[in-house]
């Protein structure tokens, strides 16, 4: 009998315990706080996670096109236009040859390339001019037709063919392609059609 009520005294014993260890208030657990003000896992709090990438590239600026260019130089566009024209009867002058023959000294020319007919008794010519605005690009065309008519002056009766070319020249503008400038493109050739195709096309090759 003693036996079951020692059995009793424990078993109440351990009931009291249990539903005290119930009854005793639950500590929440502490916040984690991760230096710099994030929440754990990296991410700022109250973001979506991928949001802080995408926003920090929408600052950076844009990378700038490669290849980025004003267009042809003097001999590239001179290269374009004469590949398929016949050059033997031609050959390359110097910017002082230049300066003999055209009067430069109030016209920007950024570039250039000359070629004259390779003996005087022929009026073949032909140059790419490279100038930076309209003012020089009509100032240059002023001395290209001064040029033509002290040339018109050599060749009259003299010989009638030459003369022919000088009165049929080709005189061509077009703006580069940034707008910086023009390209200027003068003949004085039997070939003066297929050069200004020529010219064209080079333009519409290099879109």
């Amino acid at each position: 009998m003693k036996c079951w009520r020692r059995r009793w005294i424990v078993l109440l014993l351990l009931f009291c315990v249990a539903m005290l260890a119930a009854c005793a208030p639950v500590d929440e657990p502490a916040a984690v706080t991760v230096p710099g003000g994030e929440a754990p896992g990296g991410e700022a709090p109250g973001t979506a996670p991928g949001a802080e990438s995408r926003e920090a590239g929408m600052g950076e600026a844009e990378p700038e096109a490669s290849g980025t260019q004003k267009g042809f130089t003097a001999a590239e566009l001179a290269a374009a236009v004469l590949a398929d024209i016949d050059m033997s009867k031609w050959q390359e002058a110097d910017e002082k040859t230049l300066r003999r023959y055209y009067d430069l000294d109030d016209v920007v020319v950024e570039d250039f390339v000359f070629y004259l007919a390779a003996t005087n008794i022929e009026a073949d010519e032909f140059a790419v001019f490279v100038v930076p605005d309209t003012e020089a690009k009509d100032k240059l065309t002023a001395e290209i037709q001064r040029r033509l008519e002290r040339q018109k002056s050599n060749f009259e009766d003299y010989l009638p063919a030459q003369e022919f070319l000088l009165e049929n020249p080709l005189i061509m503008s077009r703006p580069r392609e940034d707008k910086s400038g023009y390209y200027v493109v003068f003949a004085v050739s039997a070939q003066t059609e297929r050069i200004e195709d020529a010219f064209a096309a080079a333009f519409e090759a290099n879109k």
